[in-house]
Protein backbone atom coordinates (compact mmCIF):
# COMPACT_ATOMS: atom_id res chain seq x y z
CA UNK A 1 0.00 0.00 0.00
CA UNK A 2 3.04 2.07 0.80
CA UNK A 3 6.26 2.84 -1.00
CA UNK A 4 8.96 0.35 -0.49
CA UNK A 5 12.03 2.60 -0.44
CA UNK A 6 12.09 4.19 2.90
CA UNK A 7 13.15 2.80 6.20
CA UNK A 8 10.70 3.02 9.32
CA UNK A 9 11.40 1.96 12.87
CA UNK A 10 10.20 -1.37 13.06
CA UNK A 11 9.09 -2.83 16.70
CA UNK A 12 10.32 -6.59 17.26
CA UNK A 13 10.57 -6.04 21.13
CA UNK A 14 7.34 -8.58 20.96
CA UNK A 15 9.47 -11.30 20.39
CA UNK A 16 11.66 -12.64 22.89
CA UNK A 17 13.56 -15.10 20.61
CA UNK A 18 14.47 -15.71 16.82
CA UNK A 19 12.75 -18.65 16.45
CA UNK A 20 9.44 -16.81 17.86
CA UNK A 21 10.29 -14.63 14.82
CA UNK A 22 11.14 -16.88 12.60
CA UNK A 23 8.05 -19.09 13.38
CA UNK A 24 5.91 -15.76 12.55
CA UNK A 25 7.42 -15.25 8.87
CA UNK A 26 7.24 -18.99 8.44
CA UNK A 27 3.29 -18.86 9.18
CA UNK A 28 2.76 -15.43 7.31
CA UNK A 29 4.44 -16.14 4.82
CA UNK A 30 6.31 -19.21 3.73
CA UNK A 31 3.48 -21.51 4.44
CA UNK A 32 0.62 -19.34 2.38
CA UNK A 33 1.94 -20.06 -0.78
CA UNK A 34 3.56 -22.97 -2.52
CA UNK A 35 7.18 -23.02 -3.36
CA UNK A 36 8.87 -22.53 -6.71
CA UNK A 37 10.22 -26.24 -5.98
CA UNK A 38 6.57 -27.38 -5.45
CA UNK A 39 5.62 -25.74 -8.38
CA UNK A 40 7.90 -27.47 -10.69
CA UNK A 41 7.28 -30.94 -9.23
CA UNK A 42 3.80 -30.35 -9.76
CA UNK A 43 3.99 -29.48 -13.69
CA UNK A 44 6.04 -32.48 -13.90
CA UNK A 45 4.00 -34.75 -12.46
CA UNK A 46 0.41 -33.77 -14.21
CA UNK A 47 -0.66 -32.44 -10.76
CA UNK A 48 -2.20 -29.59 -12.45
CA UNK A 49 -6.02 -29.95 -14.01
CA UNK A 50 -5.62 -26.99 -15.77
CA UNK A 51 -3.97 -23.83 -16.56
CA UNK A 52 -6.13 -22.04 -13.62
CA UNK A 53 -5.07 -24.05 -11.12
CA UNK A 54 -1.18 -23.14 -12.63
CA UNK A 55 -1.37 -19.77 -12.82
CA UNK A 56 -3.12 -19.34 -9.07
CA UNK A 57 -0.04 -21.25 -8.00
CA UNK A 58 2.31 -18.83 -9.76
CA UNK A 59 0.20 -16.00 -8.22
CA UNK A 60 0.51 -16.76 -5.12
CA UNK A 61 4.03 -17.37 -5.44
CA UNK A 62 4.68 -14.27 -6.45
CA UNK A 63 2.60 -12.26 -4.20
CA UNK A 64 4.09 -13.67 -0.92
CA UNK A 65 7.67 -14.03 -2.17
CA UNK A 66 7.91 -9.88 -2.71
CA UNK A 67 5.76 -9.69 0.39
CA UNK A 68 7.93 -10.81 2.77
CA UNK A 69 10.55 -8.28 1.35
CA UNK A 70 7.73 -5.29 0.72
CA UNK A 71 6.65 -5.87 4.73
CA UNK A 72 10.34 -5.49 5.66
CA UNK A 73 10.51 -2.24 3.29
CA UNK A 74 13.67 -2.83 1.97
CA UNK A 75 14.96 0.39 -0.43
CA UNK A 76 13.92 -0.11 -4.21
CA UNK A 77 13.42 2.30 -6.85
CA UNK A 78 9.95 3.25 -7.46
CA UNK A 79 9.19 5.82 -10.45
CA UNK A 80 7.15 8.57 -8.69
CA UNK A 81 10.33 8.40 -5.96
CA UNK A 82 12.98 8.94 -8.60
CA UNK A 83 11.30 12.17 -10.14
CA UNK A 84 12.77 15.47 -8.33
CA UNK A 85 10.01 18.03 -7.40
CA UNK A 86 10.59 21.06 -9.66
CA UNK A 87 13.12 23.55 -7.85
CA UNK A 88 11.16 25.54 -4.80
CA UNK A 89 8.42 23.33 -4.64
CA UNK A 90 7.38 21.60 -1.80
CA UNK A 91 7.60 17.32 -2.29
CA UNK A 92 4.25 15.88 -2.71
CA UNK A 93 4.55 13.40 -0.17
CA UNK A 94 4.60 15.22 3.37
CA UNK A 95 4.51 12.32 6.18
CA UNK A 96 4.98 8.70 5.91
CA UNK A 97 4.89 6.31 8.58
CA UNK A 98 4.00 2.62 9.44
CA UNK A 99 3.54 0.19 12.10
CA UNK A 100 4.08 -3.40 12.76
CA UNK A 101 3.26 -4.27 16.15
CA UNK A 102 0.38 -5.50 18.51
CA UNK A 103 -1.35 -9.07 20.53
CA UNK A 104 -1.69 -12.01 18.58
CA UNK A 105 -4.83 -11.70 18.88
CA UNK A 106 -4.94 -9.32 16.21
CA UNK A 107 -2.01 -10.62 14.40
CA UNK A 108 -4.64 -13.19 13.33
CA UNK A 109 -7.38 -11.29 12.84
CA UNK A 110 -7.06 -12.28 9.43
CA UNK A 111 -5.81 -15.14 8.37
CA UNK A 112 -5.84 -16.79 4.78
CA UNK A 113 -5.45 -19.38 3.01
CA UNK A 114 -7.30 -20.64 6.46
CA UNK A 115 -6.61 -24.81 5.97
CA UNK A 116 -9.50 -24.87 8.35
CA UNK A 117 -12.26 -23.11 5.63
CA UNK A 118 -10.85 -24.96 2.67
CA UNK A 119 -8.01 -22.30 2.19
CA UNK A 120 -10.12 -19.40 2.07
CA UNK A 121 -9.86 -16.78 4.10
CA UNK A 122 -11.22 -15.75 7.25
CA UNK A 123 -11.81 -12.61 9.18
CA UNK A 124 -12.57 -12.00 12.82
CA UNK A 125 -14.30 -8.99 13.39
CA UNK A 126 -13.87 -7.61 16.50
CA UNK A 127 -10.12 -8.16 16.25
CA UNK A 128 -9.90 -6.57 13.37
CA UNK A 129 -11.66 -3.55 14.98
CA UNK A 130 -9.67 -3.60 18.41
CA UNK A 131 -6.56 -3.40 15.47
CA UNK A 132 -8.24 -0.65 13.34
CA UNK A 133 -8.98 1.32 16.99
CA UNK A 134 -5.74 0.92 18.28
CA UNK A 135 -3.92 2.42 14.87
CA UNK A 136 -6.24 4.95 13.95
CA UNK A 137 -6.50 6.37 17.40
CA UNK A 138 -2.38 6.39 17.67
CA UNK A 139 -2.12 8.17 13.88
CA UNK A 140 -4.52 10.78 14.72
CA UNK A 141 -2.81 11.69 18.01
CA UNK A 142 0.39 11.52 16.17
CA UNK A 143 -0.92 13.89 13.86
CA UNK A 144 -1.98 16.41 16.19
CA UNK A 145 1.55 16.59 18.03
CA UNK A 146 3.15 17.54 14.17
CA UNK A 147 3.82 20.74 13.52
CA UNK A 148 1.67 22.34 10.05
CA UNK A 149 4.41 21.76 6.94
CA UNK A 150 3.66 25.00 5.76
CA UNK A 151 4.89 26.86 8.79
CA UNK A 152 1.58 28.03 9.63
CA UNK A 153 0.41 28.05 13.31
CA UNK A 154 -1.52 24.33 14.24
CA UNK A 155 -1.38 20.73 13.93
CA UNK A 156 -0.65 18.74 11.21
CA UNK A 157 -3.80 17.28 11.08
CA UNK A 158 -5.49 20.70 11.02
CA UNK A 159 -3.58 21.13 7.27
CA UNK A 160 -5.86 17.96 6.32
CA UNK A 161 -7.91 18.83 3.69
CA UNK A 162 -9.26 15.26 2.39
CA UNK A 163 -9.22 12.19 4.74
CA UNK A 164 -9.05 9.00 2.58
CA UNK A 165 -9.16 5.72 4.18
CA UNK A 166 -8.57 2.03 3.33
CA UNK A 167 -11.83 1.20 1.74
CA UNK A 168 -12.91 -1.50 4.53
CA UNK A 169 -15.67 -0.92 6.07
CA UNK A 170 -17.34 2.82 6.58
CA UNK A 171 -19.55 2.01 9.24
CA UNK A 172 -16.52 1.15 11.68
CA UNK A 173 -14.43 3.62 10.18
CA UNK A 174 -16.49 6.38 10.68
CA UNK A 175 -16.88 5.19 14.53
CA UNK A 176 -13.67 4.53 15.04
CA UNK A 177 -12.84 8.40 13.17
CA UNK A 178 -15.34 10.01 15.25
CA UNK A 179 -15.01 8.53 18.77
CA UNK A 180 -10.60 10.04 17.93
CA UNK A 181 -12.36 13.39 16.89
CA UNK A 182 -12.92 13.62 13.59
CA UNK A 183 -15.78 14.42 11.81
CA UNK A 184 -17.88 11.79 8.99
CA UNK A 185 -17.39 15.40 7.32
CA UNK A 186 -13.53 14.95 6.26
CA UNK A 187 -13.65 11.62 5.53
CA UNK A 188 -14.27 10.17 1.56
CA UNK A 189 -15.24 6.49 1.12
CA UNK A 190 -16.48 5.38 -2.65
CA UNK A 191 -16.63 1.50 -0.75
CA UNK A 192 -20.70 1.49 -2.27
CA UNK A 193 -19.65 1.76 -5.50
CA UNK A 194 -16.37 -0.32 -5.28
CA UNK A 195 -16.26 -2.73 -2.19
CA UNK A 196 -13.56 -3.50 -0.47
CA UNK A 197 -10.07 -3.94 -2.95
CA UNK A 198 -7.61 -4.37 -0.44
CA UNK A 199 -4.15 -2.42 -0.76
CA UNK A 200 -5.66 -1.09 -4.13
CA UNK A 201 -8.84 0.61 -2.37
CA UNK A 202 -6.93 4.12 -1.57
CA UNK A 203 -5.74 5.21 -4.95
CA UNK A 204 -8.65 4.05 -6.18
CA UNK A 205 -10.84 6.26 -4.24
CA UNK A 206 -8.42 9.15 -4.61
CA UNK A 207 -9.04 8.98 -8.55
CA UNK A 208 -12.52 8.53 -7.40
CA UNK A 209 -12.82 11.52 -5.86
CA UNK A 210 -11.34 13.59 -8.44
CA UNK A 211 -13.85 12.34 -10.94
CA UNK A 212 -16.63 13.54 -8.52
CA UNK A 213 -14.82 17.15 -7.40
CA UNK A 214 -14.42 16.43 -4.04
CA UNK A 215 -10.71 16.85 -4.92
CA UNK A 216 -11.04 19.91 -7.23
CA UNK A 217 -7.59 21.74 -5.94
CA UNK A 218 -4.26 20.80 -5.27
CA UNK A 219 -5.43 18.95 -1.30
CA UNK A 220 -3.40 17.57 1.78
CA UNK A 221 -4.18 14.16 2.06
CA UNK A 222 -4.22 11.88 5.10
CA UNK A 223 -4.50 8.52 3.48
CA UNK A 224 -4.58 5.51 6.42
CA UNK A 225 -4.27 1.88 6.04
CA UNK A 226 -4.87 -1.41 7.69
CA UNK A 227 -3.35 -5.03 7.25
CA UNK A 228 -3.52 -8.41 8.44
CA UNK A 229 -0.79 -9.01 10.68
CA UNK A 230 -1.13 -6.36 12.73
CA UNK A 231 0.27 -3.92 10.70
CA UNK A 232 -0.72 -0.02 9.52
CA UNK A 233 0.49 3.07 7.99
CA UNK A 234 -0.93 6.23 6.76
CA UNK A 235 0.97 9.11 4.11
CA UNK A 236 0.38 12.80 4.16
CA UNK A 237 0.20 13.45 0.42
CA UNK A 238 -0.32 16.76 -1.32
CA UNK A 239 -2.60 15.36 -4.10
CA UNK A 240 -2.85 17.53 -7.73
CA UNK A 241 -6.16 16.60 -9.32
CA UNK A 242 -4.50 18.02 -12.86
CA UNK A 243 -2.16 15.01 -12.65
CA UNK A 244 -4.55 12.11 -11.62
CA UNK A 245 -5.39 10.28 -14.83
CA UNK A 246 -9.49 10.22 -14.79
Amino acid sequence: MFPSNFFPELDFSIFETLEQFAAVIKRDFEEKAPSETDIVASVDAKGYAGRYDLLRDLALNLFWVNRYAMTMYEKRPTRWRDVPAPPGTPPDIEWVQTYASGPMSEVDSIIWPNPEFDNNITVYGPQVIALARRYLTQMIDELRGLPRPDGVSGSLLDSIDLIVPHQANKTMVLQLAEAAGVGPERLYFDIEKVGNTSSASIPIAIQDAVREGVIDRPMRIFAPGFGAGAVAGYVVARIDPAIVAV
